[in-house]
């Protein structure tokens, strides 16, 4: 008599190593990149600077909310879901599509804080300002991390 063995579940090293590739990106991101600059005066804005002028010019709730503390628990929750979605103990489809919507979640979240952080800016007579005017590499790392992060939680869900 042949009895069947339910497929035995192992790791998925690729999302695995992709998670850890789209968090390290967010924490260079949050911590060390240059939001936007400036070419012209030389100065720079960091995402802790960005924090600090949003509580200065009283910005728009999502944009304090994402430069005060959304922004790290999305990084520290699309994290956690990607890793979990590719351990063998979980049931890798719906945690990896959960952790795949944190993720691209985040890199929405973060267009839209930036975003209404501008259209503050300009509402009140700034000019050439915009999410993607002049903006550096800590804007893109920041959207390439959260994407990174979503791709390793998507790849759990396809086992």
């Amino acid at each position: 008599m042949v009895t069947m063995r339910p497929a035995r579940r192992s790791v998925v090293a690729i999302g695995l190593g992709l998670t850890a590739v789209g968090e390290a990106l967010l924490v260079l991101s949050f911590t060390t990149l240059d939001w936007y600059s400036d070419a012209g005066s030389g100065n720079a804005l960091t995402f802790g600077t960005l924090r600090d002028l949003t509580d200065t010019i009283r910005g728009p709730g999502v944009t304090r909310a994402y430069f005060g503390w959304l922004a790290w628990v999305l990084f520290a929750l699309a994290g956690v879901v990607a890793v979990l979605a590719n351990l063998p103990a979980t049931s890798g489809r719906r945690v990896g599509v959960a952790g795949a919507a944190i993720g691209v979640a985040g890199a929405v979240l973060t267009y839209l804080a930036l975003w209404r952080f501008y259209s503050t800016l300009r509402d009140a007579g700034a000019g050439d300002v915009g999410a993607f005017t002049h903006a550096a590499a800590g804007v893109y790392v920041a959207l390439g991390g959260f994407l990174v992060t979503a791709l390793g939680a998507a790849a759990g869900a396809r086992r």
